[in-house]
């Protein structure tokens, strides 16, 4: 990595730190201390016993960009193992390209691991970041220091309705999948409703399924996996992807492979709080945008779900492209994909914070495209009567976002570089377009330097789940990073 560009993420982890810091200080006052009690053993300010130390997280990951799936997942596994050492691995997170027979990759997986290892994953844009650079296939293994559970659920289940459904009947469907796949994970955990987890995985096969567009499910999800573990647990993800965005995404959930129209959760079980110290694996949590805001705003005055027609009472896609100087020119009166420009400068939606934390977090809302003249496709709901603002960003901000979440992770979980296990990725695929080719290589070399070397694996998928601050609101967004960097003890 150049001097310049370590200089650039020292200064902008910094003040990405000091802000942290700071709210996150105001937000946890006398919440979740630990002191040491009889023995040596952890106890939280109420007075009960936390978990007593245990044997260190022990983290391996693999990888490969074989054409060939079986020796694909081979190889990866094998480098995984040997990097785990004597320690075998209970729970796996798998990325996997989605032009590879996905069947046959988790077939394998199981084959070659045990079917009584947990299975999560989801399929990929185009790659896998991983300590060596782009792949096509990448495997990271937990030892038993964490716990873990993994359910999923077909929309077929719940009686999709599809594009004929009413907007009751789509968001019904869509949150009781998600209670499904959240109490398959809790069983499969050994855990029942009552039995909080520290953190729910998700992810979804259901991007613009149709029946969609006007009827979002994404934040149906949320409010599925809430009513069963309750609100303040941080929800994480993404929803797959497929490169050839043709509805060949998919999900892996232990030894079952959900296609297209579903949703699938993992849940995460330590003994502490995300973020804070404690007697079990520490896990640093980074949800990261990095955009500039302007000047720039306007109100939502017609929109329906993903489609918005107007605001301040005028044709959206002009409004924008005033915004951008006429960037967009001609394509506005088009039905054009205009992914590729609009990435750089995404809408946003202030949300503010919970009564004990002041200030506000922008949800980032991708432009996709004009599904007819003057009106603009987003990737994430709004409702009528929102304020909507311009940011702007740069290419070399999604270059270096991976690293600068990464250590906004650390940074929240108090994890030195020598107590780092390893660490995970969702990186939104709209900020991945943006990147020339050229720079992958610097994606993951200033990620793997972030971490000390420590194992990890990274994805691109299409929107995300995430939360800012102790959980204080989950939402789906889109042109965002998520990182978990987990630590040994």
């Amino acid at each position: 990595m150049s001097k310049k560009n370590i200089v650039y993420l020292t200064i902008v982890a910094v003040l990405f730190v000091a802000t942290a810091v700071i709210i996150v200080n105001s937000y946890n006052t006398n919440k979740g201390a630990v002191f040491l009690g009889e023995n040596n053993k952890v106890i939280n300010k109420d007075g009960q016993q936390s978990m007593e130390s245990k044997e260190p997280l022990v983290m391996g990951a693999g990888w490969s960009s074989n054409d060939l799936e079986m020796e694909a997942v081979q190889e990866s596994i094998e480098m995984m193992l040997n990097k785990m050492g004597e320690t075998s691995p209970e729970f796996v997170m798998i990325y996997s390209e989605s032009s590879y027979d996905n069947l046959k990759i988790l077939a394998e997986v199981n084959n070659q691991l045990g079917e009584d290892v947990k299975v999560y994953g989801w399929t990929s844009f185009q790659n896998t970041v991983t300590n060596a650079g782009m792949q096509k296939f990448s495997i990271l293994g937990f030892s038993n220091r964490l716990k873990a559970g993994v359910g999923g659920c077909s929309l077929d289940e719940v009686n999709y309705p599809g594009e004929n459904g009413s907007k009751e009947e789509v968001f019904k469907s869509a949150i009781s999948a998600a209670e499904i796949a959240t109490k398959r994970a809790l069983e499969n955990a050994g855990k029942e409703s009552g039995d909080k987890p520290r953190m729910v995985l998700i992810s979804g096969a259901t991007y613009f399924l149709p029946g969609t567009l006007k009827n979002p499910v994404e934040e149906r999800y949320i409010e599925g996996i809430e009513n069963i573990v309750g609100k303040g647990v941080p929800i994480v993800g993404g929803l797959a992807a497929d490169t050839a965005a043709s509805g060949n995404e998919k999900v892996f959930v232990n030894n079952k492979v959900y296609d297209f129209g579903s949703v699938s959760v993992a849940v995460l079980y330590t003994d502490v709080k995300i973020g804070l110290e404690g007697s079990s694996p520490k896990v640093g949590y980074g949800f990261l945008g990095g955009f500039t805001p302007t000047t720039k705003s306007a109100v939502v005055t017609k929109v329906e779900g993903h489609v918005l027609y107007e605001l301040d009472n005028r044709p959206c896609a002009e409004v924008y492209n005033e915004w951008t100087n006429g960037a967009l020119g001609s394509r506005i009166g088009t039905t054009d994909w205009v992914i590729d420009y609009t990435a750089l400068y995404p809408l946003a939606e202030k949300i503010s914070m919970e009564d004990e934390v002041p200030g506000y977090y922008n949800k980032l809302i991708h432009y996709f495209n004009n599904p007819e003249p003057g009106v603009c496709k987003l990737a994430c709901e709004v409702e009528e009567g929102t304020t909507l603002y311009f940011l702007e960003g740069t290419t070399n901000m999604f270059v270096n976002r991976g690293a600068l979440t990464a250590m906004f992770a650390r940074s929240q979980g108090k994890i030195t570089t020598e107590e780092i296990a390893g660490g995970y990725m969702v990186f939104c695929a709209g900020s991945f377009l943006t990147i020339d080719k050229l720079d992958y290589g610097k994606i993951a070399t200033s990620i793997d330097e972030s971490l000390g070397g420590a194992p990890f694996i990274g994805g691109y998928e299409f929107g995300g789940f995430g939360s800012f601050f102790g959980a204080a609101k989950n939402v789906f967004t889109t042109q965002m990073c998520s990182f978990l960097v987990f630590a040994k003890n």
